[in-house]
């Protein structure tokens, strides 16, 4: 049980170094999925912060009432593009994102929790996950879908990069 919780500990502390001025709601609890609605709040979201070409990380956060919980970890060079991606594999819900719609969404597809993005550009990684590990990119999105795995078992939606 320790170990689970220090790397909930190890997780938390680095997303509340990114997370502050990085968060997109993608979906209200409750709200029911809407594919175009997502990619709208997506769209803009890229276009404020001005991240349309650069590659980052991102983090799909959800809300429970015990905690906020971490439960996917990827990265793209196109954010809007990737989670066209995702939210279509979503709104078929078949493969791998039938568990996404069992975990995060009612038979209804409205959302079980606030769920939100934190995303976060390469160049502005600068602390690793882990303390002495290298920051690029890919680096960290495999040190944080490990700890995530480890953090938080059943709520993990990555399976590539887990028990590393």
């Amino acid at each position: 049980m320790y170990d689970r919780e220090r790397k909930q500990e190890l997780l938390a502390k680095w997303m509340a170094v990114y997370a502050p001025d990085r968060k997109l709601l993608l979906l209200s609890e409750g709200e029911i999925f809407s594919l175009v609605n997502a990619l709208e709040r997506i769209r803009n979201y890229g276009d404020h912060q001005k991240i349309s070409d650069e590659e980052v990380i991102y983090i799909l956060i959800a809300i429970t009432p015990e905690n906020e919980v971490p439960v996917y970890v990827g990265r793209a060079t196109s954010l809007y593009n990737r989670w066209k991606a995702h939210l279509g594999g979503i709104q078929k819900g078949l493969g791998l994102y039938s568990q996404w719609c069992s975990l995060l969404f009612t038979n209804s597809m409205a959302a079980r929790y606030p769920l939100f993005l934190i995303v976060v550009p390469g160049s502005q990684i600068k602390l690793p996950p882990i303390s002495g590990f290298p920051v690029t990119v890919g680096a960290v999105e495999y040190q944080l879908v490990s700890l995530m795995a480890d953090a938080y078992p059943s709520m993990t939606l990555n399976h590539e990069g887990r028990f590393r």
